[in-house]
């Protein structure tokens, strides 16, 4: 008996990864499916303001949205703590001012401050592993 594998067999354990992670991403979309259903209802939010922010655009199925995913830095007591928005419905940019103010489709207003765009440690985790699951689905807009 060989320690190597045949083609065949090479092939069966690519088959069987492709299978399983097929099935593990069906099992996050439909775990993210439930998760985001528990926040329908939710009244929306206004003055939301970031300490670090960065536009998402996110390319699913077809369909192109951009998401605003921000980040509050914790203190002594509680850590670092995200929130990534539903999708863009509008954004009011005016070059005088220092800020950017987003209304996005569930209703919530956020008060991004210009300076305060890109990541930060309360917000990087969470973008490298949207990156790392979504790829090319996912991408940075600067503003």
């Amino acid at each position: 008996m060989s320690d190597k594998l045949t083609d065949d067999e090479i092939r069966e354990l690519q088959d069987k990864r492709k299978q399983i992670r097929s099935e593990l991403y069906d099992q996050v979309k439909a775990e993210m499916f439930r998760a985001s259903s528990a926040l329908e209802g939710l009244p929306p939010e206004a003055g939301i303001s970031p300490d670090a922010w960065v536009i998402v655009e996110v390319n699913h199925e077809g369909e192109q949205f951009s998401k605003i995913l921000s980040g509050w830095s914790g203190g002594y007591l509680d850590g670092d703590s995200w929130r990534l928005s539903s999708p863009i419905k509008h954004m009011h940019v005016d070059i005088d001012l220092d800020y950017i103010t987003v209304d996005t489709q569930s209703g919530s207003v956020y008060t991004l401050y210009k300076r305060y765009q890109g990541l930060q440690m309360s917000n990087a985790g969470v973008w490298n592993k949207l990156k790392e699951q979504f790829g090319d689905a996912v991408e940075i807009v600067e503003l």
